[in-house]
């Protein structure tokens, strides 16, 4: 139940000066964007079904030690507020953006894999097709056609 969920969560929020917008979802639930001072950005949605879902973005120069007491605190205020009953709490691993070469490539199934790709090797626009190669430190030499991972 969003209602008595959100006001709790919504005070960690504003610990940090968090300046929130609430959005419209036509009584599906709750969903709010919270903009820190420093640029941080976080998306809080509360399904009305239950599912709570917070995604926090921020810079590689934000501390690492307070966005993990952030999510800390989170977790735990879930679990007083929820009394105990959650079914699971997972943390995804963070995203890298805006790295000079895309590390994240879709497979055919629709998943994403992280590949520890360092360098482009080559790259060029033939008669037929755009041809990359990427070099990963544990693969060796990717061949990319078009943007699929050959």
């Amino acid at each position: 139940d969003s209602a008595s969920t959100v006001p709790g969560l919504l005070s960690i929020f504003h610990e940090q000066e968090m300046t929130e917008t609430v959005h419209d979802t036509n009584g599906h639930g709750y969903l709010a964007t919270l903009v820190g001072k420093n640029g941080r950005l976080v998306i809080l949605r509360v399904r009305s079904h239950g599912l709570v879902t917070i995604d926090v973005q921020c810079y590689e120069e934000d501390n690492i030690a307070q966005l993990d007491n952030l999510l800390n605190a989170l977790e735990k205020k879930l679990k007083v507020l929820l009394n105990g009953n959650i079914t699971r709490i997972k943390r995804l691993p963070a995203l890298v953006r805006g790295a000079e070469v895309d590390r994240y490539w879709p497979t055919a199934d629709g998943r994403l894999i992280e590949y520890d790709i360092d360098r482009v090797v080559y790259e060029e626009d033939s008669e037929y097709q755009n041809i990359k190669i990427l070099h990963s430190k544990q693969y060796g030499n990717i061949l990319v056609l078009n943007g699929d991972i050959s």
